[in-house]
C-alpha cells in the first residue's frame, strides 16, 4: 500500500515541477514581449474559461479550468 502512495507522490511532484518549468518558460515570453513594447492582452495558466482572473496594468492574469500550459497572448496575431 505504501508503494501506491509513493508512486502517487512522485507523479504529483513531477507534474508540479513540470508546471513550474512551463510557467517560467512562458513568463519569459511574456516579459520579452513587454520589454519589446508589445501590448500583451492576457497571461493565463492553463486554457478554457477562467476560474479566477484579475486585470492589472491592462493585462488580464488568470487561472483557467483545463490543464495544459500557460500562454501569453499579444494583440498582433501576425507575429509568428
Amino acid at each position: 500500500m505504501a508503494e501506491i502512495f509513493t508512486v502517487a507522490l512522485v507523479i504529483l511532484v513531477v507534474v508540479v515541477i513540470f508546471n513550474i518549468i512551463i510557467f517560467v518558460h512562458e513568463l519569459g515570453h511574456f516579459l520579452a514581449a513587454r520589454w519589446r513594447g508589445l501590448e500583451v492582452e492576457r497571461f493565463q495558466i492553463w486554457f478554457g474559461k477562467p476560474i479566477w482572473k484579475k486585470t492589472y496594468n491592462g493585462v488580464q492574469y488568470g487561472l483557467c479550468l483545463l490543464y495544459t500550459s500557460p500562454s501569453p497572448r499579444d494583440l498582433n496575431p501576425n507575429l509568428v
